[in-house]
């Protein structure tokens, strides 16, 4: 993470903010995390498009990631982040 960062930045977010890329949906679509703690997805697969929160702190997000996880174990279909 910290290799990206120095070769390509920081991702821009919504309002302005700026963020740093912490993993991907499998399907190209990326997470970042901005310096206030809230977590970013892009609405694209792409590191330089619209990024729009979808947790308020990383352990929101992993919460939710758990909950996906879950759901996809107990259903077989996985749930949405």
């Amino acid at each position: 993470m910290t290799a990206h960062l120095d070769e390509y930045g920081a991702v821009p977010l919504e309002n302005g903010d700026h963020g740093i890329v912490l993993g991907s949906d499998g399907g190209g679509n990326l997470f970042a995390l901005a310096a206030n703690g809230t977590v970013h997805k892009s609405r694209t697969a792409s590191w330089n498009d619209e990024f729009y929160a979808v947790a308020a702190n990383l352990r929101d997000f992993l919460e939710q990631l758990r909950d996906a996880i879950d759901q996809f174990a107990a259903t077989g279909h996985p749930g949405t982040l």
